[in-house]
Protein backbone atom coordinates (compact mmCIF):
# COMPACT_ATOMS: atom_id res chain seq x y z
CA UNK A 1 0.00 0.00 0.00
CA UNK A 2 2.71 2.60 0.81
CA UNK A 3 4.65 2.04 -2.29
CA UNK A 4 1.56 2.20 -4.09
CA UNK A 5 1.08 5.55 -2.61
CA UNK A 6 4.69 6.53 -2.62
CA UNK A 7 4.65 6.25 -6.34
CA UNK A 8 2.06 8.94 -7.21
CA UNK A 9 2.17 11.41 -3.64
CA UNK A 10 4.59 13.87 -4.82
CA UNK A 11 3.10 14.16 -8.61
CA UNK A 12 -0.29 15.23 -7.18
CA UNK A 13 -1.56 18.53 -8.33
CA UNK A 14 -5.32 19.60 -8.53
CA UNK A 15 -5.84 17.42 -11.98
CA UNK A 16 -4.02 14.76 -11.07
CA UNK A 17 -5.32 13.10 -7.44
CA UNK A 18 -4.41 10.40 -5.27
CA UNK A 19 -7.84 9.11 -3.71
CA UNK A 20 -8.24 6.60 -0.91
CA UNK A 21 -11.39 5.72 0.41
CA UNK A 22 -12.70 3.52 2.99
CA UNK A 23 -15.22 0.47 2.46
CA UNK A 24 -14.37 -3.15 2.74
CA UNK A 25 -13.10 -5.69 0.35
CA UNK A 26 -16.19 -7.85 -0.64
CA UNK A 27 -14.02 -10.10 -3.48
CA UNK A 28 -11.07 -9.85 -5.78
CA UNK A 29 -12.88 -6.92 -7.79
CA UNK A 30 -15.82 -5.66 -5.79
CA UNK A 31 -14.99 -2.91 -3.19
CA UNK A 32 -18.25 -1.72 -0.64
CA UNK A 33 -18.01 1.70 0.44
CA UNK A 34 -21.01 2.19 2.70
CA UNK A 35 -20.14 3.27 6.42
CA UNK A 36 -22.01 3.21 9.71
CA UNK A 37 -22.86 6.92 11.41
CA UNK A 38 -21.62 5.32 13.96
CA UNK A 39 -18.05 4.11 12.17
CA UNK A 40 -17.80 7.88 10.54
CA UNK A 41 -18.62 9.19 14.08
CA UNK A 42 -15.70 7.33 15.65
CA UNK A 43 -13.34 8.63 12.88
CA UNK A 44 -14.38 12.23 13.37
CA UNK A 45 -13.99 12.36 16.94
CA UNK A 46 -10.48 10.58 16.72
CA UNK A 47 -9.40 13.70 14.08
CA UNK A 48 -10.66 15.91 16.67
CA UNK A 49 -8.77 14.65 19.70
CA UNK A 50 -5.72 14.18 17.61
CA UNK A 51 -5.58 17.34 15.47
CA UNK A 52 -6.34 21.26 17.19
CA UNK A 53 -6.26 22.97 13.82
CA UNK A 54 -8.91 21.12 11.42
CA UNK A 55 -10.44 23.51 8.87
CA UNK A 56 -14.16 22.63 7.89
CA UNK A 57 -16.46 22.78 5.29
CA UNK A 58 -20.43 21.83 4.83
CA UNK A 59 -21.70 22.05 1.70
CA UNK A 60 -25.00 20.13 -0.67
CA UNK A 61 -23.61 18.90 -4.01
CA UNK A 62 -25.84 17.77 -6.61
CA UNK A 63 -24.69 14.63 -8.91
CA UNK A 64 -25.31 13.61 -12.09
CA UNK A 65 -22.78 11.12 -13.54
CA UNK A 66 -22.48 8.70 -17.18
CA UNK A 67 -19.55 6.57 -17.48
CA UNK A 68 -16.50 8.24 -16.63
CA UNK A 69 -18.37 11.83 -16.84
CA UNK A 70 -19.67 13.25 -13.90
CA UNK A 71 -21.53 16.75 -13.51
CA UNK A 72 -21.76 18.57 -10.34
CA UNK A 73 -23.95 21.52 -8.79
CA UNK A 74 -22.13 23.37 -5.88
CA UNK A 75 -23.69 26.47 -4.82
CA UNK A 76 -25.45 26.88 -7.89
CA UNK A 77 -21.76 26.38 -10.05
CA UNK A 78 -21.46 23.19 -12.77
CA UNK A 79 -18.51 21.25 -13.32
CA UNK A 80 -18.03 18.57 -15.81
CA UNK A 81 -15.15 16.28 -15.23
CA UNK A 82 -14.25 13.49 -17.13
CA UNK A 83 -12.30 11.11 -15.13
CA UNK A 84 -9.92 8.16 -15.62
CA UNK A 85 -8.83 6.08 -13.11
CA UNK A 86 -5.09 5.48 -13.68
CA UNK A 87 -4.10 3.23 -11.93
CA UNK A 88 -5.41 1.66 -8.40
CA UNK A 89 -5.12 -0.48 -5.22
CA UNK A 90 -7.66 -2.48 -3.22
CA UNK A 91 -6.41 -3.66 -0.20
CA UNK A 92 -9.28 -5.13 3.00
CA UNK A 93 -10.19 -1.94 4.29
CA UNK A 94 -9.39 0.82 1.53
CA UNK A 95 -9.02 1.47 -2.03
CA UNK A 96 -6.78 3.66 -3.13
CA UNK A 97 -6.84 5.30 -7.09
CA UNK A 98 -4.86 7.48 -8.95
CA UNK A 99 -7.13 9.41 -10.71
CA UNK A 100 -6.59 11.92 -13.81
CA UNK A 101 -9.40 15.01 -14.17
CA UNK A 102 -9.84 16.93 -16.93
CA UNK A 103 -12.65 19.63 -15.65
CA UNK A 104 -14.75 22.40 -17.82
CA UNK A 105 -16.94 24.72 -16.02
CA UNK A 106 -18.28 26.18 -19.56
CA UNK A 107 -18.93 23.72 -21.73
CA UNK A 108 -21.63 21.09 -20.00
CA UNK A 109 -22.90 18.39 -22.14
CA UNK A 110 -26.57 18.00 -21.37
CA UNK A 111 -28.11 14.16 -21.16
CA UNK A 112 -31.14 12.94 -21.04
CA UNK A 113 -29.98 9.80 -19.37
CA UNK A 114 -27.53 9.46 -16.16
CA UNK A 115 -26.18 5.97 -14.68
CA UNK A 116 -26.75 8.03 -10.81
CA UNK A 117 -28.28 11.01 -9.72
CA UNK A 118 -28.23 11.56 -5.95
CA UNK A 119 -27.93 15.01 -4.06
CA UNK A 120 -24.82 14.82 -0.72
CA UNK A 121 -24.38 16.10 2.38
CA UNK A 122 -20.40 16.96 2.28
CA UNK A 123 -17.96 17.72 4.88
CA UNK A 124 -14.64 18.57 4.28
CA UNK A 125 -12.16 18.62 6.70
CA UNK A 126 -8.60 19.58 6.42
CA UNK A 127 -5.58 18.09 7.85
CA UNK A 128 -2.03 18.49 6.78
CA UNK A 129 -3.14 19.86 3.07
CA UNK A 130 -5.36 16.50 2.72
CA UNK A 131 -8.89 16.74 2.59
CA UNK A 132 -10.48 14.44 4.49
CA UNK A 133 -14.14 14.57 2.89
CA UNK A 134 -17.29 12.59 4.53
CA UNK A 135 -20.22 12.19 2.05
CA UNK A 136 -24.00 11.63 3.69
CA UNK A 137 -26.16 10.17 0.91
CA UNK A 138 -28.22 7.17 0.87
CA UNK A 139 -25.50 5.77 3.02
CA UNK A 140 -22.22 6.70 4.07
CA UNK A 141 -18.89 7.45 2.30
CA UNK A 142 -15.10 8.36 3.75
CA UNK A 143 -12.57 9.60 1.46
CA UNK A 144 -8.99 10.91 1.84
CA UNK A 145 -7.97 13.30 -1.18
CA UNK A 146 -4.80 14.16 -1.80
CA UNK A 147 -4.41 16.85 -4.67
CA UNK A 148 -1.13 18.65 -3.27
CA UNK A 149 1.57 17.16 -2.56
CA UNK A 150 2.33 15.96 0.91
CA UNK A 151 4.90 13.82 3.11
CA UNK A 152 3.76 10.20 2.73
CA UNK A 153 4.83 10.48 6.84
CA UNK A 154 1.65 13.10 7.21
CA UNK A 155 -0.61 11.04 5.23
CA UNK A 156 0.46 7.79 7.19
CA UNK A 157 -0.12 9.40 10.70
CA UNK A 158 -3.69 10.13 9.57
CA UNK A 159 -4.87 6.95 8.25
CA UNK A 160 -3.26 5.58 11.80
CA UNK A 161 -5.54 7.94 13.48
CA UNK A 162 -9.08 6.80 11.34
CA UNK A 163 -7.60 3.35 12.22
CA UNK A 164 -10.59 2.05 10.42
CA UNK A 165 -10.27 -1.72 9.57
Amino acid sequence: MLDFIKKYIYLVNKYNIVEIILGKRVSESIFKTDLTEEAITNIISNLKQRYIKIKTVNYTNQIRSRGCELIELINKNFTYTYISINEYFMSKSFIIQNKILSVDKTVIPSYTEYDREETLEILDMIVHNIIIRVEKGDHYKLKIIINKPCKVEKLQEILNVINYS
